[in-house]
């Protein structure tokens, strides 16, 4: 081999400028840490952890970006954020770059400065008789003040705005409350009453050149960030937990079986890591991210988590058990913004 002929190693750092601001964001995390925070599902901790991370002004920070900034510093953000407290990070996150594009849509929706996109749920997910689904998640509270456009996969086209009121009326819509793992979250399951009528005929169909796939690209973005953040706490917690318990009179982590599940853990959060970073941060970005393999790495990571604890990874005062339901939900979420609705 021709030692000439290496390359340069990619390098995933962001600028000086975008590197304050991840410190800021560092801080901020280890403030609202679901680990310090007592009482961590009350609403007013809730509310704190909210405050906190949109005192970031996280949407005019992106708004301000090119777009070979925006996705590793996105990518950052929600990786910091989602290790330390992932509902509060989904929800502001979320907000954070849904507001730009009711912005774009122009009146009335930049005044209603809310609005969610419901994603195509995959051939493989529809019902039985093949009528099409899409899902929304949202917070709780803003279920009744939210728009909803339904996202179609193929193309470039955007059908709404509905409440949903409007929405109860032209479709089966089904409240999933809360959202596994994310207790002030909630989806909306939505589907068509006939197979072959994918969506209503009220409403505006809205085609905006790379408004969908713009929108698309960037909550893939923020899902994969938010899972590579929690593959972190789950490693962080399995070790932590595996130094402290005793067996046979010596941590748990001194047992070989333990010892190589760690080793795997940690081997699968840097692979998740790493390989995301790939496809969305540093100045060498560019492969095409793998659903499948983001969802292996991922599964791995928190179901060895549990199973490092043992019956311990299901209760409820460690975090093994929530952060598995939180990456199932996030996972559920990542492949919806990948798949093809049936026409």
């Amino acid at each position: 081999m021709n030692m000439s002929d290496n390359h340069t190693p990619v390098s995933f750092a962001v600028s000086a400028d975008m590197q304050s601001f991840i410190d800021a964001a560092q801080v901020v995390a280890r403030d609202v840490d679901m680990d310090k925070v007592s009482q961590r599902d009350s609403q007013a901790s809730l509310d704190h952890a909210l405050q906190a991370v949109s005192a970031l002004q996280v949407d005019a920070l992106l708004e301000s970006l090119g777009a070979d900034e925006r996705d590793p510093v996105l990518l950052q953000l929600a990786h910091t954020l989602g290790a330390a407290r992932p509902e509060a990070a989904w929800q502001s996150l979320l907000a954070a770059l849904e507001r730009p594009l009711w912005q774009a849509l122009g009146e009335p929706f930049a005044k209603a400065q809310t609005g969610r996109v419901a994603w195509a749920v995959g051939a493989t997910d529809t019902m039985s008789d093949g009528s099409p689904r899409w899902v929304v998640w949202s917070p709780a509270s803003t279920l009744t003040s939210d728009v909803i456009w339904l996202l179609q996969a193929e193309g470039d086209r955007m059908v709404g705005p509905y409440t949903l009121a409007d929405l109860q009326k032209a479709f089966d819509v089904t409240v999933e409350e809360p959202v596994m793992g994310l207790p002030s979250g909630q989806a909306l399951w939505i589907r068509t009453k006939v197979a072959t009528q994918w969506a209503p005929q009220t409403g505006l169909a809205l085609s905006t050149a790379g408004m969908a796939e713009a929108a698309r690209h960037q909550h893939q973005v923020l899902l994969a960030g938010l899972l590579t953040g929690m593959a972190q706490r789950v490693s962080q917690a399995a070790y932590a937990y595996a130094k402290t318990r005793q067996s046979g009179g010596k941590p748990i982590m001194q047992h070989q079986a333990v010892a190589l599940r760690l080793a795997d853990i940690a081997m699968n959060q840097q692979a998740l890591w790493l390989y995301v970073q790939a496809c969305f941060g540093g100045d060498k970005a560019g492969t095409t991210l793998s659903i499948g393999h983001v969802h292996e790495l991922a599964s791995r990571v928190t179901r060895d988590g549990v199973q490092v604890a043992g019956a311990h990874g299901f209760v409820e005062g460690l975090p093994f058990k929530r952060l598995f339901e939180q990456t199932r939900t996030v996972l559920t979420a990542l492949r919806a913004t990948a798949a093809v609705q049936p026409q």
